[in-house]
């Protein structure tokens, strides 16, 4: 894993802890934690389980969005 991979794993790791942080700002219990974790497994699996490369991991990174937001959807029904 070289250093774009690693400041690409930073980067979503923040935006992913950012936006479980402005979730919280409407009410719903804070997973800014947990979505960074998510975010930084997602990586790891990319790089070393898979192999991928950087855009393995940024389409990685969308089905991780989409997973939460199911998740998010059926929790709220």
């Amino acid at each position: 894993m070289g250093y774009p991979e690693i400041g690409f794993t930073i980067f979503f790791a923040v935006v992913y802890y950012s936006a479980g942080e402005l979730e919280a700002k409407s009410g719903a219990p804070n997973h800014g934690v947990l979505w960074g974790a998510l975010s930084i497994g997602v990586s790891l699996l990319a790089y070393l389980v898979f192999g991928a490369g950087l855009i393995g991991l940024i389409v990685l990174q969308a089905l991780l969005l989409v997973g939460i937001a199911t998740v998010r959807v059926l929790i709220d029904r």
